[in-house]
């Protein structure tokens, strides 16, 4: 494809029909990286296709543990955040309405009204891949060039640099606030207004308190779907910030929003803290606060508008030294900027300099050092299990594998939250043994075990055989799968 031509396309630039296949795509359902037998697509379709309107009476939010959650671990200790894998039916219920073309033109009416101020810039909306990369690719080059290089940019025409971070943004997301940013708060808080289902405010409002048992705060985590949900009420936030902005006289600032993450730019810094004041205020009545932790004043703006561990990279990292020294390097970086997506980029020039090798010296060197890397640094879990399956590979003795990958998940088993490298464990081990024993649901479906991942009970049992859990493992992509994971299987980008 040319590089005069568009490489993706914004979701606002959808149609109805369009955003909706947009929406059930499984690789909008669930933005985790899993191997690439998990198939949550087919599953969408054959709902979509099967489900009827008004399928069923009952209210599911009476109902516990209708989706399924898998909690990861944010950092090799104790932090960890929820995964949600959304009930199906639900799923499709919500992206069904919003996409109704009616309310979907509502919604990006509201968007324009969002977007209207030229020195708010959002560049978190989800957009739709035009090449063979994925949506998530384009979404993280869409990050360095719209974020990044755009800082960079504004350097020239401001002084300061101001970065804010909105604490927990998703599990401190109000449900009400989606009526309140589609159809104004004070026309939503009316009696008459608020429980009326012509409102698609109301109705994201209520589909998500139904995949909540009826809670009020915080929106499921992992789905773009919901990725844009949250920019619905952050886009009402900027709006809401613009008002006030002008209120005050203030002109001379840029704001560059990536979905919880604000640069303020200014010449003045009290400019820029009246600025932080008025974010603090404008978040707070939406039931949300910044993370005073990662809230920084920069006076230098080229330096501070990237990000520290890519400028370490850059000065201080051979990529022609040797396999040891290279791992080791990369060690000492993943130690130096903890769970840093740079530490993948540089897996990555790792694996492609070993995946075509037929013989590595020190194979139990390199798998020690990239164990204790994945064990510390959660974001590598998938790249660090291609190269552990590539190293496990060239280790031809039976027994000698079958010891290092107890003593893996022995070594594992003294942290918390890891059914995500457990997942990708499993991938290492499924061709050597498919009925591998794991504690992990996900993993039990790959082994063949009949198990329900989601609560049904709410449910006809004619609509209860739509959602089978076993549907979403492919066994044609299972027979496709190597000893060896391949890089296609884990990279975002091609070196």
């Amino acid at each position: 494809m040319s590089d005069d031509l568009p490489q993706s396309r914004s979701v606002l630039d959808l149609s109805h029909s369009e955003a909706r296949d947009f929406f059930l795509q499984g690789e909008s359902y669930i933005t985790l990286p899993l191997p690439s037998y998990f198939d949550f697509g087919g599953i969408l379709d054959r709902v979509h296709r099967e489900l009827p309107e008004g399928h069923d009476k009952r209210h599911p939010r009476d109902y516990n543990d209708l989706n399924y959650c898998l909690l990861l671990n944010k950092d090799g200790k104790y932090a960890w955040r929820p995964i949600t894998l959304i009930n199906p039916i639900l799923y499709v219920s919500l992206v069904r309405k919003i996409t109704e073309q009616e309310n979907w033109d509502h919604i990006l009416n509201k968007f324009r009204e969002f977007r209207a101020n030229r020195n708010i810039e959002c560049t978190s909306i989800p957009i739709k891949s035009l090449t063979k990369q994925s949506n998530k690719t384009q979404q993280i080059l869409k990050w360095v060039n719209c974020v990044e290089e755009r800082s960079v940019s504004l350097a020239l025409e401001y002084s300061n640099l101001i970065h804010l971070d909105i604490s927990n943004c998703y599990g401190s997301i109000y449900t009400h606030s989606f009526s309140w940013a589609m159809h104004g708060k004070e026309y939503s808080k009316k009696p008459e207004n608020r429980r009326n289902r012509d409102l698609i405010g109301n109705v994201i409002d209520g589909l998500i308190q139904d995949m909540s048992y009826g809670q009020t705060n915080g929106i499921p985590q992992g789905s773009v779907l919901m990725d844009f949900f949250a920019e619905i009420v952050l886009g009402y936030a900027d709006s809401l910030l613009s008002d006030e902005i002008k209120r005050k006289e203030i002109e001379d600032y840029k704001i560059i929003r990536h979905r919880d993450d604000y640069r303020i730019f200014t010449n003045n810094i009290r400019t820029g803290e009246e600025i932080v004041k008025l974010i603090t205020e404008t978040i707070q009545k939406l039931g949300m606060s910044l993370n005073s932790k990662k809230t920084r004043f920069c006076e230098e703006a080229i330096i501070n508008s990237i990000k520290k561990d890519k400028m370490f990279l850059m000065n201080n990292i051979n990529l022609k030294s040797n396999l040891e020294n290279f791992i080791l390097s990369i060690y000492e970086f993943s130690n130096s900027f903890p769970n840093s997506n740079q530490t993948n980029k540089l897996l990555e020039i790792f694996y492609k300099k070993i995946y075509k090798k037929k013989n590595i010296k020190n194979i139990y060197y390199l798998l020690s050092i990239v164990v204790n890397i994945a064990y510390h640094n959660p974001v590598t879990y998938p790249i660090c299990a291609s190269i552990i399956s590539k190293l496990l590979d060239l280790t031809k003795d039976r027994e000698t594998r079958e010891s290092f990958l107890e003593k893996i998940r022995n070594k594992f088993g003294n942290i918390s939250h890891i059914s995500h490298f457990m997942i990708w464990l499993q991938r290492i081990t499924l061709c050597y043994k498919r009925k591998e024993t794991y504690e992990e649901n996900l993993c039990k479906l790959v082994a063949g075990e009949d198990i329900e991942i989601w609560n049904t009970e709410w449910l006809s049992n004619n609509i209860k055989e739509i959602i089978r859990s076993k549907d979403i493992i492919s066994e044609i992509e299972i027979n496709k799968i190597t000893n060896v994971i391949m890089p296609n299987e884990v990279s975002f980008f091609k070196y």
